[in-house]
């Protein structure tokens, strides 16, 4: 009753928000733990729980898509990923998380797609664009297309590490 008196009433919507998110930190803690534990259906039935609660929060979406991941329910993995994308589609996470849901489900162009949104994030730390790149060079290989991978590595200047150069040999 008070959300329809009140209802443009910042205070309130405010508290409700905090309260929605109070609910739903440890249904996601539970989730994260059982999924480091193996105990994927529990992970996942805590996560959507979690992400009902505050679908604002990206590590709720995160655990999400990563419990679906892990019981291989890539469709439910894709979907979990676009809802995410809903929420924020400046993230890194849930495009490449996405993306390798799409690959396995062999919608390989969809998932370069992703890989290139992605990439296209403004702001983007050089060790973020490092690690798409490398994912989508890996995601190429497995897919018997060594000249994409390479493609993939090509903007990538050689590191101290000399992982770049070993990714293209």
């Amino acid at each position: 009753q008070a959300l329809a008196v009140f209802a443009d009433d910042d205070t309130l919507l405010m508290r409700r928000e905090a309260i929605r998110r109070q609910l739903a930190a440890p249904l996601a803690v539970e989730g994260y733990r059982a999924l480091e534990q193996g105990r994927v259906p529990f992970a996942i039935d805590q996560a959507r729980k979690a992400v009902a609660w505050a679908p604002e929060i990206a590590a709720n979406q995160q655990l999400l898509i990563s419990a679906l991941l892990a019981a291989n329910d890539y469709r439910g993995a894709e979907l979990a990923a676009s809802g995410a994308l809903a929420q924020d589609d400046g993230e890194i996470a849930p495009w490449i998380l996405r993306s390798y849901a799409l690959d396995r489900q062999g919608k390989t162009q969809a998932a370069q797609a992703d890989l290139n949104r992605a990439l296209a994030i403004d702001g983007l730390l050089e060790t973020e664009t490092r690690d798409i790149r490398f994912f989508a060079g890996d995601a190429a290989l497995a897919h018997g297309e060594p000249q994409q991978a390479l493609d993939h590595l090509q903007p990538l200047a050689d590191d101290d590490s000399g992982e770049v150069a070993r990714r293209r040999a």
